[in-house]
């Protein structure tokens, strides 16, 4: 959403008001009134358009006993942890990140393993790569990068999708991903056992939703 710069003229007491409530909700001046005046004139802004993005993720995912909301951020990202059952009991660690213009890309999943086992780290590793020409074959682009147990996905804007839709096929996504990373360690060290499990998990996921991202 384009931007300029306009001149107004307020009451110093409006403006001293206006800057003590910016600080309090971690915005600048200029942030704080685009804000209260798209919200009275009933507009939506990158803002408020993130906001109900992760506002609907931990709506479906605050029941889930497979998460734990660890930060939401409503001015950077959101993000959960989900520990795997595997030996040292590493923890993964999503993060969503809104870009604040969105044209065929609307933000980006970020998966990282918390752990600095060089073992654990080369079977995420493993993983990434296999899901990641799943989805290179599905998609017929790149979407995805990795390496050293991180890996970031780019997300495809659906056709007319609301910030509720938006948030909803994310959170689907961060399950699935999960699923296959839980299922893959579970399968470990069969990788041909793997394959065919995760080849069967992408292929449910996708027949099972109309909105792919």
């Amino acid at each position: 959403m384009k931007k300029n710069v306009y001149s107004i003229t307020l009451l110093e007491d409006v403006v001293r008001a206006v800057d003590r409530a910016a600080f309090d909700c971690g915005l600048t001046r200029s942030a704080l009134i685009n804000k209260i005046l798209a919200e009275n004139l009933g507009l939506s802004t990158p803002e408020t358009r993130q906001r109900d993005i992760f506002t609907e993720m931990a709506r479906l995912m605050s029941g889930d006993d497979n998460f734990l909301i660890h930060r939401e951020d409503r001015n950077s990202l959101f993000a959960v942890k989900s520990s795997l059952r595997f030996k040292y009991n590493p923890t993964i660690r999503y993060s969503v990140v809104i870009y604040p213009d969105a044209g065929d890309f609307f933000g980006e999943v970020r998966a990282v393993l918390r752990t600095q086992n060089p073992g654990l780290i080369s079977e995420l590793d493993s993983f990434f790569s296999m899901w990641q020409k799943l989805e290179d074959a599905y998609f017929g682009l790149r979407l995805s990068d990795f390496g050293s147990g991180r890996f970031v996905r780019r997300l495809q804007t659906p056709p007319n999708a609301s910030p509720d839709t938006l948030g909803r096929v994310t959170a689907r996504y961060i399950r699935t991903l999960n699923d296959g990373i839980t299922a893959h360690f579970r399968l470990s060290p069969d990788i041909s056992a793997s394959a065919a499990m995760l080849s069967e998990l992408y292929g449910d996921y996708i027949r099972r939703s109309n909105e792919t991202v």
